[in-house]
Protein backbone atom coordinates (compact mmCIF):
# COMPACT_ATOMS: atom_id res chain seq x y z
CA UNK A 1 0.00 0.00 0.00
CA UNK A 2 1.51 3.31 -0.92
CA UNK A 3 2.42 5.60 1.48
CA UNK A 4 -0.99 7.60 2.35
CA UNK A 5 -2.30 9.80 5.33
CA UNK A 6 -5.81 9.51 5.59
CA UNK A 7 -8.22 12.12 7.45
CA UNK A 8 -10.21 8.98 9.65
CA UNK A 9 -9.11 5.70 10.78
CA UNK A 10 -12.15 3.34 11.40
CA UNK A 11 -11.08 0.23 13.70
CA UNK A 12 -13.81 -2.60 13.38
CA UNK A 13 -13.81 -5.46 16.03
CA UNK A 14 -15.71 -8.31 17.72
CA UNK A 15 -14.36 -6.57 20.87
CA UNK A 16 -11.61 -4.07 21.97
CA UNK A 17 -11.29 -3.95 26.01
CA UNK A 18 -11.09 -8.01 26.40
CA UNK A 19 -8.21 -10.21 27.19
CA UNK A 20 -8.48 -12.38 23.79
CA UNK A 21 -6.50 -12.39 21.70
CA UNK A 22 -7.97 -10.15 18.90
CA UNK A 23 -9.18 -7.44 21.49
CA UNK A 24 -5.34 -7.52 22.31
CA UNK A 25 -4.22 -7.11 18.59
CA UNK A 26 -6.87 -3.99 18.30
CA UNK A 27 -5.92 -2.15 21.37
CA UNK A 28 -1.85 -2.42 19.92
CA UNK A 29 -2.74 -1.48 16.61
CA UNK A 30 -5.10 1.57 17.90
CA UNK A 31 -1.64 2.63 19.95
CA UNK A 32 0.35 2.54 16.61
CA UNK A 33 -1.42 4.86 15.27
CA UNK A 34 -1.92 7.56 18.28
CA UNK A 35 1.12 9.67 17.31
CA UNK A 36 -0.41 10.21 13.78
CA UNK A 37 -2.92 11.31 15.26
CA UNK A 38 -1.42 13.40 17.49
CA UNK A 39 0.85 14.61 14.59
CA UNK A 40 -1.68 14.64 11.46
CA UNK A 41 -4.90 15.20 13.29
CA UNK A 42 -6.33 12.08 12.11
CA UNK A 43 -9.60 11.44 14.00
CA UNK A 44 -9.62 7.50 15.55
CA UNK A 45 -12.89 5.71 16.57
CA UNK A 46 -13.52 2.49 17.81
CA UNK A 47 -16.56 0.17 16.79
CA UNK A 48 -17.01 -2.61 19.04
CA UNK A 49 -19.65 -5.39 18.11
CA UNK A 50 -19.84 -7.60 21.15
CA UNK A 51 -19.46 -4.89 24.07
CA UNK A 52 -21.54 -2.62 26.11
CA UNK A 53 -18.41 -0.72 27.01
CA UNK A 54 -18.88 -1.20 30.44
CA UNK A 55 -17.16 -4.30 30.95
CA UNK A 56 -13.62 -3.81 28.87
CA UNK A 57 -11.16 -5.27 31.18
CA UNK A 58 -8.60 -2.36 29.74
CA UNK A 59 -8.33 1.32 29.35
CA UNK A 60 -9.38 3.56 26.61
CA UNK A 61 -6.47 5.65 25.14
CA UNK A 62 -8.28 9.00 25.22
CA UNK A 63 -8.91 11.27 22.16
CA UNK A 64 -10.87 8.46 20.37
CA UNK A 65 -14.46 7.67 19.98
CA UNK A 66 -15.70 4.48 20.74
CA UNK A 67 -19.21 3.14 19.92
CA UNK A 68 -19.90 -0.02 21.51
CA UNK A 69 -23.25 -1.88 20.09
CA UNK A 70 -23.66 -4.51 22.61
CA UNK A 71 -23.73 -7.62 19.51
CA UNK A 72 -26.65 -5.31 17.96
CA UNK A 73 -25.68 -6.11 14.24
CA UNK A 74 -28.51 -3.88 12.61
CA UNK A 75 -26.84 -1.31 15.17
CA UNK A 76 -23.67 -2.00 13.77
CA UNK A 77 -24.45 -2.10 10.20
CA UNK A 78 -26.09 1.04 10.28
CA UNK A 79 -22.78 2.79 11.23
CA UNK A 80 -21.39 1.66 8.46
CA UNK A 81 -24.44 3.44 6.36
CA UNK A 82 -24.62 6.45 8.17
CA UNK A 83 -20.99 6.75 7.37
CA UNK A 84 -21.26 5.81 3.72
CA UNK A 85 -23.91 9.05 3.92
CA UNK A 86 -20.85 11.11 3.19
CA UNK A 87 -17.60 10.93 1.08
CA UNK A 88 -14.98 8.64 2.43
CA UNK A 89 -12.33 8.82 0.30
CA UNK A 90 -9.95 9.89 2.96
CA UNK A 91 -11.36 7.36 5.53
CA UNK A 92 -9.30 3.61 6.27
CA UNK A 93 -11.06 0.99 7.41
CA UNK A 94 -9.46 -1.42 9.39
CA UNK A 95 -11.40 -4.95 10.04
CA UNK A 96 -9.96 -7.46 12.75
CA UNK A 97 -12.43 -10.47 11.57
CA UNK A 98 -13.52 -11.37 8.11
CA UNK A 99 -17.30 -10.94 9.02
CA UNK A 100 -16.79 -7.27 9.87
CA UNK A 101 -15.11 -6.72 6.46
CA UNK A 102 -18.65 -7.26 4.81
CA UNK A 103 -20.26 -4.15 6.19
CA UNK A 104 -17.64 -2.04 4.75
CA UNK A 105 -18.96 -2.43 1.50
CA UNK A 106 -20.62 0.62 1.57
CA UNK A 107 -17.56 2.69 2.60
CA UNK A 108 -15.66 1.28 0.20
CA UNK A 109 -18.34 2.31 -2.95
CA UNK A 110 -18.26 5.97 -1.63
CA UNK A 111 -14.35 6.02 -1.74
CA UNK A 112 -13.01 4.13 1.41
CA UNK A 113 -9.90 2.20 2.06
CA UNK A 114 -10.32 -0.94 3.39
CA UNK A 115 -6.96 -3.07 5.40
CA UNK A 116 -8.38 -6.84 6.21
CA UNK A 117 -6.31 -7.89 9.15
CA UNK A 118 -6.70 -12.02 10.03
CA UNK A 119 -5.89 -14.01 12.62
CA UNK A 120 -6.13 -17.54 11.97
CA UNK A 121 -8.71 -20.21 12.18
CA UNK A 122 -11.63 -17.45 11.32
CA UNK A 123 -10.60 -17.94 7.98
CA UNK A 124 -8.82 -21.46 7.54
CA UNK A 125 -12.09 -21.85 5.41
CA UNK A 126 -14.17 -21.31 2.60
CA UNK A 127 -15.05 -17.28 3.23
CA UNK A 128 -18.94 -16.85 1.84
CA UNK A 129 -19.51 -14.36 -1.21
CA UNK A 130 -19.84 -11.26 0.97
CA UNK A 131 -16.27 -11.71 2.70
CA UNK A 132 -15.00 -12.83 -0.61
CA UNK A 133 -16.35 -9.66 -2.32
CA UNK A 134 -14.92 -7.33 0.72
CA UNK A 135 -11.77 -9.50 1.15
CA UNK A 136 -11.27 -8.67 -2.92
CA UNK A 137 -11.86 -4.92 -2.38
CA UNK A 138 -9.34 -5.24 0.19
CA UNK A 139 -6.69 -2.61 -0.45
CA UNK A 140 -4.56 -4.54 2.09
CA UNK A 141 -4.57 -7.61 4.61
CA UNK A 142 -2.40 -7.99 7.09
CA UNK A 143 -1.78 -11.71 8.65
CA UNK A 144 -0.42 -12.48 12.18
CA UNK A 145 1.94 -14.91 10.42
CA UNK A 146 3.02 -16.44 7.38
CA UNK A 147 1.54 -19.75 8.06
CA UNK A 148 -1.93 -17.92 8.88
CA UNK A 149 -1.65 -16.58 5.39
CA UNK A 150 -0.65 -19.60 3.67
CA UNK A 151 -3.38 -21.41 5.74
CA UNK A 152 -6.17 -18.72 3.84
CA UNK A 153 -4.66 -18.90 0.51
CA UNK A 154 -5.18 -22.68 0.44
CA UNK A 155 -9.30 -22.20 1.36
CA UNK A 156 -9.93 -19.30 -0.92
CA UNK A 157 -7.94 -19.88 -4.08
CA UNK A 158 -10.17 -17.32 -5.57
CA UNK A 159 -8.90 -14.63 -3.28
CA UNK A 160 -6.48 -12.02 -4.19
CA UNK A 161 -3.57 -12.06 -2.16
CA UNK A 162 -0.59 -10.00 -3.77
CA UNK A 163 -1.56 -7.22 -1.65
CA UNK A 164 -1.03 -9.19 1.82
CA UNK A 165 1.52 -8.28 4.32
CA UNK A 166 2.82 -10.30 7.65
CA UNK A 167 2.39 -8.44 10.56
CA UNK A 168 3.86 -10.29 13.32
CA UNK A 169 2.42 -9.45 16.76
CA UNK A 170 4.45 -8.01 19.52
CA UNK A 171 4.62 -7.60 23.68
CA UNK A 172 6.15 -5.31 25.61
CA UNK A 173 9.81 -5.55 25.74
CA UNK A 174 12.01 -7.16 28.51
CA UNK A 175 15.77 -7.09 29.91
CA UNK A 176 17.06 -10.66 29.12
CA UNK A 177 19.68 -10.53 31.58
CA UNK A 178 17.25 -10.24 34.53
CA UNK A 179 16.05 -13.96 34.46
CA UNK A 180 16.67 -16.06 37.03
CA UNK A 181 16.26 -20.14 36.51
CA UNK A 182 13.45 -20.15 39.21
CA UNK A 183 11.78 -23.87 38.58
CA UNK A 184 8.22 -24.77 40.58
CA UNK A 185 8.83 -27.87 39.07
CA UNK A 186 5.59 -27.96 36.72
CA UNK A 187 5.48 -27.30 33.12
CA UNK A 188 2.65 -25.01 32.34
CA UNK A 189 0.06 -24.72 29.51
CA UNK A 190 -2.30 -21.50 28.63
CA UNK A 191 -5.13 -21.77 26.46
CA UNK A 192 -9.02 -22.00 25.57
CA UNK A 193 -10.90 -25.38 26.19
CA UNK A 194 -12.83 -25.57 23.60
CA UNK A 195 -14.79 -28.94 22.34
CA UNK A 196 -14.73 -27.44 18.57
CA UNK A 197 -10.77 -26.36 19.41
CA UNK A 198 -9.20 -29.92 20.61
CA UNK A 199 -5.72 -29.17 18.91
CA UNK A 200 -4.15 -26.97 21.61
CA UNK A 201 -2.27 -30.33 22.50
CA UNK A 202 -4.72 -30.75 26.21
CA UNK A 203 -5.42 -34.57 25.21
CA UNK A 204 -2.30 -35.41 24.26
CA UNK A 205 -0.10 -34.04 27.42
CA UNK A 206 -2.97 -35.79 29.76
CA UNK A 207 -2.17 -39.02 28.56
CA UNK A 208 1.06 -39.44 28.40
CA UNK A 209 1.82 -37.35 32.07
CA UNK A 210 2.11 -41.10 33.61
CA UNK A 211 4.79 -41.54 31.87
CA UNK A 212 6.56 -38.67 32.33
CA UNK A 213 6.06 -38.63 36.01
CA UNK A 214 7.51 -42.06 35.80
CA UNK A 215 11.01 -40.25 34.61
CA UNK A 216 10.89 -37.37 36.33
CA UNK A 217 8.29 -38.35 39.58
CA UNK A 218 8.26 -34.01 40.66
CA UNK A 219 6.56 -33.40 37.51
CA UNK A 220 3.31 -31.56 37.74
CA UNK A 221 1.16 -30.10 34.68
CA UNK A 222 -0.73 -26.37 35.26
CA UNK A 223 -3.07 -25.84 32.55
CA UNK A 224 -4.42 -21.91 32.44
CA UNK A 225 -8.11 -21.69 30.92
CA UNK A 226 -11.42 -22.26 30.56
CA UNK A 227 -14.08 -23.28 28.24
CA UNK A 228 -16.57 -26.11 27.49
CA UNK A 229 -14.32 -28.79 27.74
CA UNK A 230 -12.51 -28.60 30.59
CA UNK A 231 -14.75 -30.90 32.28
CA UNK A 232 -14.01 -33.72 29.92
CA UNK A 233 -10.43 -33.39 30.54
CA UNK A 234 -10.95 -32.65 34.06
CA UNK A 235 -12.38 -36.48 34.16
CA UNK A 236 -9.48 -37.72 32.12
CA UNK A 237 -7.39 -36.74 34.28
CA UNK A 238 -9.30 -38.67 37.38
CA UNK A 239 -9.75 -41.64 34.91
CA UNK A 240 -5.96 -41.93 34.53
CA UNK A 241 -5.21 -40.98 38.46
CA UNK A 242 -3.47 -37.87 37.38
CA UNK A 243 -5.32 -35.36 39.52
CA UNK A 244 -1.90 -35.00 41.84
CA UNK A 245 0.04 -34.36 38.66
CA UNK A 246 -2.28 -31.99 36.37
CA UNK A 247 -3.86 -29.17 37.79
CA UNK A 248 -6.71 -26.72 36.28
CA UNK A 249 -6.42 -23.14 37.24
CA UNK A 250 -9.35 -21.50 35.29
CA UNK A 251 -8.85 -18.35 34.16
CA UNK A 252 -6.39 -16.55 36.59
CA UNK A 253 -6.02 -12.90 36.93
CA UNK A 254 -2.97 -10.76 34.87
CA UNK A 255 -1.12 -10.66 38.11
CA UNK A 256 -1.20 -14.34 39.13
CA UNK A 257 -0.89 -15.58 35.29
CA UNK A 258 2.78 -13.30 35.03
CA UNK A 259 3.83 -15.08 38.78
CA UNK A 260 2.82 -18.47 36.89
CA UNK A 261 5.13 -17.72 33.82
CA UNK A 262 8.00 -16.73 36.28
CA UNK A 263 7.31 -19.53 38.47
CA UNK A 264 7.52 -22.49 35.75
CA UNK A 265 9.97 -24.82 34.58
CA UNK A 266 8.81 -23.98 31.56
CA UNK A 267 5.72 -23.50 29.23
CA UNK A 268 3.83 -25.65 26.55
CA UNK A 269 1.56 -25.73 23.94
CA UNK A 270 1.74 -28.56 20.75
CA UNK A 271 -0.75 -26.91 18.77
CA UNK A 272 -1.62 -27.54 15.56
CA UNK A 273 -4.24 -24.73 14.87
CA UNK A 274 -2.39 -21.75 16.20
CA UNK A 275 -2.63 -18.30 13.91
CA UNK A 276 0.32 -16.63 15.84
CA UNK A 277 0.57 -17.96 19.55
CA UNK A 278 1.16 -14.95 22.05
CA UNK A 279 1.44 -17.27 24.51
CA UNK A 280 4.58 -17.74 23.31
CA UNK A 281 5.87 -14.05 23.58
CA UNK A 282 4.35 -14.01 26.93
CA UNK A 283 6.65 -17.26 28.10
CA UNK A 284 9.58 -16.37 26.48
CA UNK A 285 9.55 -12.57 27.98
CA UNK A 286 9.38 -14.31 31.21
CA UNK A 287 12.55 -16.36 30.34
CA UNK A 288 11.14 -19.77 29.49
CA UNK A 289 12.15 -22.02 26.89
CA UNK A 290 8.30 -23.45 25.15
CA UNK A 291 7.61 -26.42 23.62
CA UNK A 292 5.29 -25.43 20.59
CA UNK A 293 3.34 -27.65 17.65
CA UNK A 294 4.32 -27.33 14.03
CA UNK A 295 3.07 -24.29 12.16
CA UNK A 296 2.59 -20.59 13.15
CA UNK A 297 4.79 -21.38 16.47
CA UNK A 298 7.58 -22.14 14.26
CA UNK A 299 7.57 -18.22 13.20
CA UNK A 300 8.76 -17.93 16.88
CA UNK A 301 10.49 -20.27 18.74
CA UNK A 302 13.33 -21.49 16.78
CA UNK A 303 13.88 -25.27 17.09
CA UNK A 304 17.12 -26.09 20.13
CA UNK A 305 17.78 -22.94 20.62
CA UNK A 306 14.55 -20.91 22.32
CA UNK A 307 12.37 -23.99 22.84
CA UNK A 308 11.41 -27.38 21.14
CA UNK A 309 8.81 -27.89 18.12
CA UNK A 310 7.14 -30.73 18.33
CA UNK A 311 4.79 -32.59 16.55
CA UNK A 312 1.88 -33.30 18.79
CA UNK A 313 0.78 -36.43 17.05
CA UNK A 314 4.18 -37.88 17.80
CA UNK A 315 3.74 -38.81 21.22
CA UNK A 316 7.27 -40.22 21.54
CA UNK A 317 8.82 -37.06 20.65
CA UNK A 318 6.46 -34.93 22.68
CA UNK A 319 6.78 -37.30 25.99
CA UNK A 320 11.07 -37.16 25.31
CA UNK A 321 11.12 -33.54 24.80
CA UNK A 322 9.08 -32.74 28.13
CA UNK A 323 11.43 -35.10 29.92
CA UNK A 324 14.33 -33.75 28.90
CA UNK A 325 13.20 -30.35 29.81
CA UNK A 326 12.15 -31.11 33.16
CA UNK A 327 15.62 -32.98 33.43
CA UNK A 328 18.38 -30.41 31.79
CA UNK A 329 18.11 -27.32 34.11
CA UNK A 330 20.75 -25.64 31.78
CA UNK A 331 19.16 -26.20 28.92
CA UNK A 332 15.95 -24.64 30.14
CA UNK A 333 18.00 -21.74 30.76
CA UNK A 334 20.08 -21.13 27.98
CA UNK A 335 16.89 -21.15 25.66
CA UNK A 336 15.19 -18.89 28.08
CA UNK A 337 17.76 -16.16 27.82
CA UNK A 338 17.98 -16.77 24.02
CA UNK A 339 13.51 -16.34 23.83
CA UNK A 340 13.83 -13.17 26.03
CA UNK A 341 16.31 -11.88 23.62
CA UNK A 342 14.22 -12.43 21.05
CA UNK A 343 11.48 -11.26 22.00
CA UNK A 344 13.31 -7.90 22.76
CA UNK A 345 15.18 -7.97 19.15
CA UNK A 346 12.20 -8.76 17.71
CA UNK A 347 8.44 -9.25 19.32
CA UNK A 348 8.30 -5.85 20.93
CA UNK A 349 4.83 -3.82 21.08
CA UNK A 350 7.38 -1.23 19.07
CA UNK A 351 8.33 -3.38 16.57
CA UNK A 352 4.34 -4.38 16.15
CA UNK A 353 3.65 -0.62 15.69
CA UNK A 354 6.32 -0.12 12.93
CA UNK A 355 5.51 -3.32 11.33
CA UNK A 356 1.71 -2.20 11.35
CA UNK A 357 2.12 0.94 10.18
CA UNK A 358 4.40 0.23 7.52
CA UNK A 359 1.87 -2.51 6.48
CA UNK A 360 -0.67 0.51 5.49
CA UNK A 361 1.73 2.45 4.47
CA UNK A 362 1.12 5.23 7.07
CA UNK A 363 3.69 7.67 7.79
CA UNK A 364 6.84 6.31 10.09
CA UNK A 365 6.93 7.94 13.74
CA UNK A 366 9.94 9.37 15.28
Amino acid sequence: MSLHIPKKILFLTPAFGGADGISMVCRQALNSCLPLSEHHGIQLEVWSLNESGEETLHETPSGVTYHYANNNKLRYASWALRESARSTKNTLVIAFHVGLARICLPIIARGGRLALFVHGIEIWRQLDRLETLATNFANTVISNSNYTLREFAKHNRQIRLDNAHVCHLGTPSVNPETFTNSDGHFALLVGRMASTEQYKGHDELIELWSAVVESVPHASLFIVGDGDDRARLEQKCQDLDLTRHVKFLGRVANERLAELYQECSFFVMPSSGEGFGLVFLEAMLAGKACIGGAGASEEIIIDGETGLIVDRHDRHLLQSSLIRLFRENETREQMGLAGARRVDQYFTEAHFHHRFRQSLGLPKVN
